[in-house]
């Protein structure tokens, strides 16, 4: 498998854990890093603007659709997105055929390596933390 399509498919495994993740705020800025570095690079490209499926919980109404390889996502468009890219619509759901097995931790390791991008750490060692004096 070449390294671009291995990325594409990290991309896709993060995007589809970051939609049920307690904090997808890393996970979504790993999606949007590596879309654009795969865009600057060449090896992915904007297709056009599409409607947004929950405009309530978006800012914008459109989202630019960038296909690599043969995958396809949706980011937040630019202004210069709005204005140059062509906008295809309403969202059409897509029918996966082939399955992509990679962990969530193999495909943030692929991202993280790609972009140089790296978790902040946490300042507690446990994810709970009590406020009763009795407990600390």
């Amino acid at each position: 498998m070449d390294k671009i399509k291995q990325i594409a498919e990290a991309i896709f495994i993060v995007n589809r854990h970051s939609k049920t993740a307690l904090d997808p705020t890393y996970l979504y800025q790993l999606k949007q890093a590596a879309i654009q570095q795969l865009i600057q690079e060449g090896h992915a490209k904007k297709i056009g603007l599409q409607y947004t499926n929950r405009p309530k919980n978006c800012r914008q109404h459109s989202l630019v659709l960038v296909q690599c390889s043969d995958l396809l996502f949706h980011i937040p468009p630019t202004k210069t997105d709005l204005k140059a890219l062509p906008h295809l619509g309403k969202q059409v759901p897509i029918k996966r055929t082939t399955k992509i097995s990679l962990s969530l931790k193999r495909a943030k390791y692929y991202l993280e390596t790609y972009t140089h991008i790296v978790p902040a750490k946490n300042s507690s060692s446990s994810g709970f933390e009590s406020s009763s004096p009795y407990f600390r």
